[in-house]
């Protein structure tokens, strides 16, 4: 099957009981019928493929040995980068995922991306998904839900417990260490020409496959995307995507989403979407 356009994105909120967390969704665009075999034919050639990939446990790397396997990506040829801006955007990725993952403390967390020049998002967008019942579930509270939770609430409540919903099916542990497991795209994304789909070595339908969930976002780059395509018009951006393995073994396409301020030249984090699954996902916060 192949895939002839970007992926479109649909936001939407699902709500599960019966200890299966709240998730934001991200659904690619449908190709085929959701509950028809082909649906179910590209996440189990996911499944076969990734399991094929050796691992290494991400606690074994330090962000220079997790920079060098990230910046191994096979990049589009189409989108033009310096040498400077790949081994930035690898280092930006490496040190998101040591500090959401692989440290304990959410006060750490909260430092980096306030330091790096982070805004919290519009109280009102929480407020909206029902993040006051979340934090109400992650801090075992259900029925005690307060009107809304603040940022230093949200986080020390949420930090940990939103990546143990289904024994860490979605907790990140392990990182698979082959070339194909990784990509990259560099792009400029405006109004007229969405951003590229992420090929790599794999191709689309292994790393996009046709549902995608996406982590909720706590925090959004000091220049938004709504913000950059309204002036100058048009934003730098780049995917980086690596399969991931859970905690119960279960192994996904993880692609993170940057935007280059066009001020500072930094990269900020944007999006991610944990990509070509099936079945239920527990929701992370970032």
């Amino acid at each position: 099957m192949k895939l002839s356009k970007r992926v479109m994105v649909l936001m939407a909120i699902s709500l599960c009981v019966c200890g299966v967390a709240f998730l934001t969704w991200r659904t690619v665009n449908r190709l085929v019928s959701p509950a028809g075999p082909q649906v179910r034919d590209l996440a189990a050639a996911g499944r076969q493929h990734f399991a094929k990939f050796t691992v290494q446990p991400l606690r074994t790397l330090d962000d220079e040995g997790l920079m060098k396997l990230l910046s191994q990506g096979k990049t589009d040829a189409s989108g033009k980068h310096s040498d400077a801006e790949l081994r930035d955007l690898a280092a930006a990725t490496a040190e998101f995922i040591r500090l959401r993952f692989l440290q304990d403390s959410p006060a750490v967390y909260r430092e980096w991306r306030t330091q790096k020049g982070y805004k919290q998002r519009p109280a009102e967008i929480l407020k909206a998904v029902g993040i006051a019942y979340n934090w109400a579930v992650w801090t075992n509270q259900r029925g005690k839900e307060p009107s809304y939770v603040d940022l230093t609430d949200l986080m020390d409540g949420s930090f940990e417990a939103s990546l143990n919903g289904l024994d860490g099916k979605a907790r990140p542990v392990n990182i698979s260490t082959d070339a194909e497991a990784f990509a990259i795209n560099f792009y400029r994304e405006d109004r007229g020409h969405p951003a590229p789909m992420l090929k790599g070595i794999m191709g689309a339908e292994l790393w996009l496959g046709n549902v995608a969930a996406s982590p909720l976002p706590l925090w959004e780059p000091p220049h938004s995307r709504k913000a950059l395509l309204s002036d100058p018009g048009w934003m730098r951006c780049a995917d980086v995507g690596v399969i991931l393995e859970g905690a119960t073994g279960s192994r996904f396409p993880w692609v993170f989403t940057w935007i280059q301020d066009p001020v500072d030249h930094r990269w900020y984090l944007f999006w991610v979407t944990i990509q070509n699954y099936d079945g239920d996902l527990p929701m992370i916060v970032y």
